[in-house]
């Protein structure tokens, strides 16, 4: 046990910067445990998920090293760059000395030789490094009096634009196109003041990995044109979310305003993506806003639909549900429920059904899967299987027992007569529940709960809108089976409401719906249900 502890000790080290005792693991750079420690190293070509290349200059300090041959403490007679200098048991080292401030002031005259005044209308403002360091760092005076070298606009890829004489040449995106998606389509070319960043003749930005150069690129040299000229990011908020386009279960940042979806954007998860995120989850904020969504709640009534309110569904759909298993017995009402759903949502609606009929059938909904996992150079991986909570749904159907069918059981014993109501949860991007049951006879009750219209919803005796996640709150399980919680960004369209207000009121919950009640039921139901968070990175890692 001594030795394990020596070893764990062995793996910090204690050091001085600029007279503050810190400790830094093993392997970890002077500037990351800087980072870590909330002392602040400007930076830019730098990124904990890339190779080092301390091309940038900006991030040098100086430091008091041990001498190779007397072993005494001695100042290194140049400054050093922390992004690659290795932690030391014992060093000393100054990130506000006079000489790393006239380094810094040169470093950001330099960068700014040539960069255009694009504050006004680039889409970088508010979040550019280049504006903050040079206010924390530059001159309020410039000695260039030559014309700026001008650099051509570049489209180079579907969703990438390129705005080549902004760029400070950090690398980042060559690194990330070598090292992280694997494409190597990004090189820089030419030499001495001509250098600049272009993509290789021929090629261009279209993997699924593109949009994340645009996230990296610290002075919006390249642009995301989904997001091109929409929003200013000082208005935005962010909520912690969880992406629902694969069983991967991305964890990312909804940034909106106004109620009103401006991107997505990765959020850091050492065990799932770590500081990526896939096009294909990156533009499923489109979903939200599909002319085709259902906007309201109806009931067939006599023949005739009919809206009802929100804050009286409940009421009418329990009654609905009464009469039709009093009329037709129990056992003869099925409920599909769909992976795209929520544990909390699954499991609300899976009771609420027993509750109306104890023998009911629970079905686990249909899901999408493509051939194969795609997987990049660094292992990112988009997940086979396109429904987050594929996982969740089993595993919940299977402790909650009771009778259960497959999908095409479900459609026998529908085509027998032996199942007479019928409730389907939907939710999925494309028309999965139309080609699973659109060729169905319409049972004696068909309650659609879904977020986009079919045919289904159109022959449907109820219709209840299904919000999209990030209109909710509630955990997805995904592939590694972590439990990943995630928090509602926008509210529901006018007249709309989170699916669980409306369920939890039929199982007997009253008040404010809150995810996290529900998951309190889950976790005694569920072996090992206990919410992942991933860990946040120190302030100044961007």
């Amino acid at each position: 046990m001594s030795g394990m502890m020596a070893e764990a000790q062995e793996q910090f080290v204690e050091f001085v910067i600029d007279d503050r005792t810190v400790q830094g693991r093993m392997g970890d750079s002077v500037l990351r445990t800087a980072l870590d420690h909330g002392i602040a190293i400007p930076y830019y070509c730098w990124h904990p998920g890339m190779s080092v290349v301390a091309s940038c200059r900006l991030c040098l300090v100086e430091m008091d090293d041990f001498d190779a041959k007397s072993g005494d403490l001695r100042r290194v007679p140049r400054l050093v760059p922390s992004c690659s200098t290795p932690v030391k048991r014992g060093i000393r080292v100054y990130t506000q000395t006079e000489k790393v401030k006239a380094s810094r002031a040169a470093v950001m005259e330099h960068l700014l030789l040539n960069h255009p005044l694009d504050c006004p209308v680039c889409d970088q403002a508010g979040e550019c490094w280049l504006q903050d360091y040079d206010y924390w760092h530059g001159s309020a005076h410039s000695r260039m009096i030559d014309p700026k070298t001008k650099q051509p606009k570049k489209d180079v890829g579907e969703h990438i634009l390129l705005y080549a004489d902004r760029c400070i040449l950090c690398s980042r995106c060559v690194r990330f196109c070598r090292e992280v998606s694997g494409g190597s389509e990004v090189a820089i070319v030419n030499r001495g003041h001509r250098c600049e960043i272009d993509v290789h003749p021929g090629c261009s930005l279209e993997d699924k990995m593109s949009g994340n150069v645009a996230d990296i690129c610290p002075v919006g040299a390249f642009l995301d044109k989904e997001f091109l000229f929409r929003e200013r990011v000082w208005y935005l908020q962010s909520a912690a979310s969880v992406c629902s386009g694969c069983a991967s279960g991305c964890t990312i940042w909804v940034d909106y305003r106004d109620e009103k979806i401006g991107r997505f954007r990765p959020r850091y998860n050492p065990e799932v993506n770590g500081y990526w995120m896939c096009d294909d989850g990156r533009y499923l904020w489109k979903q939200v806003y599909r002319d085709d969504r259902l906007m309201g709640f109806e009931f067939v009534e006599e023949g005739e639909r009919r809206a009802v309110k929100w804050d009286r569904v409940a009421e009418v759909l329990a009654e609905r549900l009464r009469e039709f298993v009093e009329g037709h017995g129990r056992g003869r009402l099925a409920a599909v429920l769909s992976p795209m759903m929520d544990c909390e949502t699954i499991y609300l609606a899976a009771t609420m059904v027993r509750s109306m009929d104890p023998e009911a059938v629970l079905v686990g909904g249909p899901e999408p899967r493509a051939e194969r996992n795609e997987v990049f150079r660094s292992g990112f991986t988009i997940n086979a299987e396109k429904a987050p909570n594929g996982r969740g749904l089993r595993m919940i159907l299977e402790k909650l027992g009771g009778p259960r069918m497959t999908v095409e059981a479900l459609r026998s014993a529908l085509a027998e007569g032996r199942i007479d109501g019928l409730w389907i949860s939907g939710g999925y991007f494309d028309d999965t529940i139309d080609r699973t049951f659109g060729f169905v006879e319409k049972p004696g009750l068909l309650a659609v709960h879904d977020t986009y219209a079919s045919s289904l919803s159109e022959r449907a005796d109820v219709v209840l809108p299904m919000t999209v996640w990030v209109e909710r709150e509630g955990s997805f399980i995904n592939a590694k089976n972590l439990v990943q919680p995630f928090r509602r960004a926008v509210i529901p369209p006018m007249g709309l409401v989170q699916d669980g207000q409306w369920l939890a009121a039929m199982v007997g919950q009253t008040g404010v719906y809150r995810a996290s009640v529900v998951r309190k039921e889950l976790a005694k139901l569920l072996d090992g249900f206990e919410a992942y968070e991933p860990p946040k990175l120190a302030k100044g890692i961007h």
